[in-house]
């Protein structure tokens, strides 16, 4: 099992895939702050495991929105080809809270 904490948020991830779910809603919540809005909801390092989790796991789990990311994203550790388009409604509104959250009102 692994675990790790970004910003009030603790992620666990066993080895059968449990919680990476989550780990992509987090991954798509802070590409979308990062690249659309210029803001950071977590720290590089926090991002980057993100990534090699999701990218370790990435046969193990289904979520609504992993059509979103492609292993190569995962790889290069970057979401950047997304437009503010291509991000779903409840992404852009869960980062919103949690910048609502952090004080930094948009």
């Amino acid at each position: 099992m692994r675990e790790f904490s970004t910003h009030g948020f603790k992620i666990r991830v066993c080895r059968c895939g449990a919680g990476l779910g989550r780990c992509l809603a987090r991954y798509l919540m802070a590409s979308y702050a990062y690249y659309i809005l210029d803001e950071t909801i977590m720290p590089d390092h926090e991002y980057d495991a993100l990534a090699r989790t999701l990218l370790e796991g990435w046969d193990r789990f289904e979520h609504m929105h992993k059509h979103l990311v492609r292993e190569d994203d995962l790889r290069a550790g970057t979401l950047y080809r997304l437009t503010a388009k291509d991000y779903p409604g409840m992404v852009k509104g869960a980062v919103t809270h949690k910048l609502y959250e952090m004080g930094r009102n948009r």
